[in-house]
């Protein structure tokens, strides 16, 4: 069952403003995966079953040739690199 909740409500179970709430609503701002699992214990949503349940739906659209560079490796470092020789 899913709760529905104002932002103010959210924010109050969270111990955070409503503002933040309203940005990460509106795709301003991302969760990182410790807030996710804040948000969703707030919301009575098992943290292992929501992961599962998106990866489940995410599998289909699997961009296996996606590479991701971390920031500060040598490898994007030479990217950066060129990227000023340009």
């Amino acid at each position: 069952m899913r709760r529905r909740l104002r932002q103010r409500d959210l924010a109050q179970l969270l111990g955070r403003h409503q503002g933040l709430v309203s940005k990460v609503e509106r795709g301003e701002r991302r969760l990182d995966v410790i807030e996710l699992r804040d948000w969703l214990t707030a919301l009575d949503i098992d943290f292992l079953e929501f992961v599962s349940d998106l990866h489940a739906e995410l599998a289909p659209h699997a961009t296996a040739g996606l590479r991701v560079l971390r920031r500060n490796s040598p490898r994007s470092q030479k990217s950066k690199d060129r990227g000023r020789l340009l």
